[in-house]
């Protein structure tokens, strides 16, 4: 690979639903964010695996070593395969900027946290509601659904193991929120890193509100097992979601965790690079007026940077992530990314394909749904893209 610019590689995630992996090469600097799906670890219906696309790009025997390594927030579309990568040495890394595990399942300490026993049916059911990654299909078995939630509910154990086994490997492993980012924004100042948010005080709501909408799913569940003890996770799972229950009122658990995504820049030789993870810029889907705030502030430190060379729209370029209105605050960024996945009928929204076309003068786009793998380079004023299938500025929905 030659270090002389720098590119972006949207990965291409599979056939499943939404799914965030970007490998970023800055001169001899190599940045990963996110991990795809749990199983993409290996190929299927004809999308390579995350590991055949990595060695792919960078070459040579594994182990494949990184710079940094970012988990943007705690849900298993973003964590992935990481775990899985890291287990089996395929990937090292000298540092990891990581959603702190705490704070990303709400333990938060108090009599009714993590070391309690619950229902196995109630924690597959909190764990697959805050994951929102579960599509209800015409058709979907049972047994499809429930190995999706047992793997929701097995995610937080996989997570924190896979941050022991880095730190044992010597990764100086930062915790978002819990730990000072300032050690690692002084060893990437070449890159000029930036974190721009989440505030300790946003990680720091959002973890109560995950505790909180926890505690109201399992006193749910316990009223609906005490009047049918039969129940299975996938009955309960059903009721909620095709009944449309409003067990959250005003805020829902998924956006909660996707408030807690790691905001960052980087800069390379005249080139800025804004990623967001799942951040919901546009609305928030939740009740709290500190969150929406935070959110707002956020907004204006992302203004206060632009005009970025390469933006990733946050959540899969949904309509809760991006607006006409953040479009204007990225003053005349002109080339957007959109990670998902090959099968994924929520994103991009459609509403903002038809945004991104009525402006498809001015900007240009690639979607991993449309291109599979996207290559981004940047080694000169003008960005070129080059995709693996399909073309650019592709509007068309997939519902």
């Amino acid at each position: 690979m030659e270090h002389d610019g720098s590119s972006v590689y949207l990965l291409d995630v599979g056939p499943e639903q939404f799914a965030d992996a970007l490998f970023c090469q800055f001169g001899t600097r190599r940045v990963l964010i996110d991990g795809a799906h749990p199983g993409d670890h290996v190929g299927r219906d004809g999308h390579l695996s995350i590991p055949e696309q990595l060695a792919q790009i960078i070459g040579g025997a594994p182990p494949h070593h990184v710079d940094l390594l970012v988990v943007s927030h705690a849900h298993q579309d973003h964590i992935g395969c990481l775990p899985q990568l890291v287990a089996d040495r395929f990937l090292t890394a000298d540092w990891a900027l990581v959603a702190d595990p705490d704070l990303g399942w709400g333990h938060l300490g108090g009599s009714d946290d993590a070391g309690d026993t619950l229902d196995a049916r109630a924690g597959q059911l909190v764990a697959a509601l805050r994951d929102e990654c579960a599509p209800l299909e015409p058709g979907l078995s049972d047994a499809a659904l429930l190995q999706f939630m047992q793997d929701a509910a097995d995610l937080e154990q996989r997570y924190r193991d896979m941050l022991e086994t880095l730190r044992a490997q010597g990764t100086r492993v930062v915790r978002l929120g819990q730990d000072s980012v300032q050690s690692l924004e002084n060893a990437f100042q070449d890159l000029a890193l930036h974190i721009v948010g989440p505030s300790q005080d946003q990680l720091i709501e959002c973890a109560q509100l995950i505790k909180h909408l926890s505690a109201l799913v399992t006193s749910w569940v316990n009223i609906e097992l005490a009047r049918h003890p039969a129940l299975t996770a996938t009955d309960l799972y059903r009721r909620v979601v095709e009944r449309s229950l409003d067990i959250f009122a005003d805020s829902r658990l998924g956006p909660a965790v996707n408030l807690q995504s790691a905001v960052l820049t980087l800069q390379f030789r005249g080139h800025r690079f804004l990623f967001a993870g799942d951040m919901q810029f546009s609305n928030t889907q939740v009740s709290s007026p500190t969150l929406k705030r935070s959110v707002m502030a956020l907004r204006q430190s992302i203004a206060a940077g632009a005009p970025y060379s390469l933006a990733k729209l946050s959540h899969h370029g949904s309509k809760n992530a991006f607006s006409e209105e953040i479009l204007a605050e990225l003053r005349n960024t002109t080339l957007f990314g959109i990670c998902t996945g090959a099968d994924s009928k929520k994103h991009p929204n459609p509403k903002i394909l038809d945004l991104l076309d009525t402006h498809r003068a001015d900007i240009r786009w690639a979607r991993t749904d449309r291109n599979r793998l996207v290559t981004m380079s940047f080694r000169s004023a003008t960005p070129s893209v080059t995709v693996e299938r399909g073309s650019i500025n592709d509007p068309r929905p997939n519902t």
